[in-house]
């Protein structure tokens, strides 16, 4: 006699085999991530530091714009801010978006997940891109702020190029941090050097070297603008927003080129 078997341990005709787990969707890791950078920026310690920085930016405009003085708002406003202190910014937060995660031993739970390498340095980007971008446009804002309410109403006049220029350079500077931050533990000292041979060197050359430069683009949208009643230059507008994309995309590229293929010491500087 054949041995009688139980029914339940025996397949089931047209069972399917459970799917295996699929990539989570680029969408989806985007949104994740930013939604974690954003509320870590809501955090008491993390708030009261963006709080002072704003508070400071706002007081050293006071005393470094006098009053209706133009040339000093400009000065202080576009070469200083815009120019420097930005990419510092987006430098600290774009090379730190995967690097402290390897640092910290976190990147392991972030390679466990179903994401592909590439879409976690998109992920990344674009959390540090929602980080930077919602401070640099407060800064902004304080500065004409302040600048208006210290005896210069023309500082408002200022504010669209401003803003044009926030946006354009927080995509390329932190792309370019990105992948700053990706290629090598030492992001910072490389981003110094880059700016002072690309970003002040290059930049000022009367050629069309100057178009690697991202401060090139940004004060082409400044200019652009219509800043004290001239009239706005569309064909200026769309040259720099365009040239601040394309580098942006370089750099993002560059970055998840790099990660994927890199292979890191995790907790450590090294890489191999």
């Amino acid at each position: 006699m054949t041995p009688r078997t139980d029914p339940a341990s025996e397949p089931l005709a047209g069972t399917f085999p459970v799917p295996a787990a699929s990539a989570t969707p680029l969408g989806a890791v985007i949104r994740a991530m930013v939604l974690l950078r954003l509320r870590a920026l809501l955090r008491p310690k993390l708030f009261l530091r963006f709080a002072g920085f704003a508070v400071g930016i706002g007081a050293v405009t006071w005393f470094a714009v006098p009053p209706a003085n133009e040339r000093q708002f400009a000065q202080w406003s576009v070469e200083v801010f815009l120019l420097r202190i930005l990419p510092l910014l987006c430098l600290v937060t774009g090379g730190s978006a995967l690097r402290d995660e390897i640092r910290a031993f976190t990147i392991e739970y972030l390679w466990t997940r179903p994401a592909r390498k590439a879409d976690l340095v998109i992920g990344a980007y674009a959390g540090a891109l929602a980080l930077t971008l919602t401070q640099g446009v407060v800064y902004v804002l304080v500065i004409h702020a302040t600048s208006a309410l210290h005896g210069f109403p023309g500082a408002w006049s200022y504010l669209p190029g401003s803003l044009l220029a926030t946006v354009g350079g927080v995509f390329a500077f932190t792309a370019l941090a990105h992948a700053l931050g990706v290629l090598t533990g030492k992001y910072l000292v490389i981003g110094v050097l880059y700016g002072a041979l690309v970003e002040i060197g290059l930049s000022r050359l009367p050629t069309r070297l100057n178009n690697v430069s991202v401060t090139h683009h940004l004060q082409t949208l400044i200019e652009s603008a219509g800043t004290g009643g001239e009239p706005v230059r569309l064909a200026g507008l769309l040259s720099g927003a365009l040239g601040c994309a394309l580098i942006a995309a370089a750099g993002l590229a560059v970055a998840a080129v790099l990660f994927t293929m890199k292979t890191y010491r995790i907790g450590d500087e090294k890489e191999t």
